[in-house]
């Protein structure tokens, strides 16, 4: 660093920077497909664990599981046809 001129420091520094913004904004960039790609199925996963402990601790009449067993098949099926429509 010593025999680098003032000129010849901030070129490197400026080619570094560049490099590092650009391998950030490819990290955000793959970030958010996978977000896009992978979201809605890992909500439903999330969704799908709550519900099974939620269900598993309280331990409801079987009426109740049925039903809410129901409604989430249903919001599986509206997340995964919304999914498919905008793919």
């Amino acid at each position: 660093m010593a025999d680098l001129t003032d000129a010849e420091y901030r070129r490197r520094y400026e080619l570094g920077r560049r490099r590092y913004l650009a391998e950030k904004a490819e990290r955000k960039a793959m970030r958010q497909t996978w977000i896009r790609e992978n979201g809605p199925w890992t909500l439903l996963a999330v969704i799908a664990i709550l519900l099974v402990a939620v269900l598993g601790l309280t331990q409801p009449h079987r009426f109740i599981v049925i039903t809410t067993l129901a409604l989430y098949s249903g919001l599986a099926w509206v997340v995964c046809w919304a999914a498919r429509a905008t793919s």
